[in-house]
């Protein structure tokens, strides 16, 4: 379920030096009211750190929980996140400037996983110069709409924005095609960087870098090690529905039967 819109809970985005990588803040997002839904956190993993797409010196990651320790003294993983997507780009043959500016977009909920939100943005607190930590909880959707009748589904998907996945993708979006003149680096993640954020990348791939519906559960699935899980896989389906039948992308594909 989710409650009222509200505005992002952010630290950093307002400091002197961030301007304009900041510029284009994710301004809403659902408030989680309950779920059962929580992964498993784990320690900041490297190889769960993929690049997603970049236009001049930004460039869109996504990865796992960005904290280290987290079973003795948690903190955040800046130098090692930083080093590990130093070493992505030098092997495709870029290299990023000392000057970085790092966003931090978190799909984390209130609910089950506070302590990690809070402990990200007290680092953010503490260094405000290297950048922005923006929350915006994803909680799936509990509805497949494949196993809808196609008069209710088709009806229902042109104001059914699942998971506020259209506000999100047009924001990070907004983000990529930021032009900061310095090194930006967007980094979205969840607890395992498996479900959640697989949600966020599929919906992402499908509708800015023209990736079937199939291919982008294909893709995700293979990162994750696993299939993803329901209600994650639900919200990337109604967002294919709504790309393909609203949007009329053509990229789309197969949906129903998936």
């Amino acid at each position: 379920m989710t409650g009222p819109i509200h505005t992002i809970i952010s630290q950093g985005c307002n400091k002197d030096g961030i301007q304009p990588c900041c510029t284009h803040a994710i301004v809403q997002c659902p408030t989680t009211v309950i779920s059962d839904f929580q992964e498993r956190p784990e320690n900041f993993k490297p190889t769960m750190v993929h690049l997603i797409d970049s236009t001049q010196n930004t460039y869109l990651f996504r990865g796992n929980n960005p904290l280290i320790d987290i079973e003795t003294e948690p903190k955040f993983a800046y130098d090692q996140i930083m080093q590990t997507v130093s070493d992505q780009l030098n092997s495709m043959g870029k290299s990023i400037s000392d000057d970085v500016v790092f966003a931090d977009i978190s799909f984390l909920n209130y609910v089950h996983e506070a302590e990690t939100i809070d402990l990200e943005g007290s680092w953010f607190k503490e260094n405000p110069s290297k950048g922005c930590l923006w929350v915006y909880p994803l909680m799936g959707a509990f509805i497949n709409p494949v196993s809808l009748p196609a008069l209710i589904r088709d009806g229902t998907h042109k104001i059914h924005d699942a998971d506020g996945m259209t506000v999100l993708m047009n924001s990070l979006h907004q983000l990529v095609q930021s032009n900061c003149g310095k090194t930006f680096i967007i980094y979205m993640h969840c607890a395992g960087g498996k479900d959640r954020t697989g949600e966020a990348t599929a919906c992402y791939m499908m509708q800015f870098k023209g990736v079937s519906y199939s291919n982008a559960i294909a893709l995700q699935e293979e990162i994750a090690g696993r299939p993803l899980g329901d209600y994650c896989k639900n919200v990337i389906r109604w967002y294919a529905f709504f790309l393909r039948d609203v949007k009329q992308f053509t990229t789309v594909g197969s949906i129903e039967g998936k």
